[in-house]
């Protein structure tokens, strides 16, 4: 898995200007899954980013289960 890292200058940007910013190096990247922190920053990001994907955001995840899993 390879990290996506963002500069302090571009987070604290508003969502509307940092979505596109995302979803640009979320298909540069070629990730399949993208997380964000539980914050007030997140939950304004991640949807307008989904949106821009085309794709469902599922939010509030409380575990993640695979078959490795313990």
């Amino acid at each position: 898995m390879r990290n996506l890292r963002l500069t302090v200058r571009e987070l604290q940007g508003l969502a509307e200007n940092v979505a596109p910013l995302l979803v640009e190096n979320i298909k540069k990247g070629g990730y399949s899954h993208v997380l964000a922190g539980h914050s007030t920053f997140g939950k304004t990001v991640i949807p307008r980013v989904a949106a821009l994907l085309d794709s469902q955001q599922i939010s509030d995840i409380i575990e993640v289960q695979s078959e490795d899993s313990k």
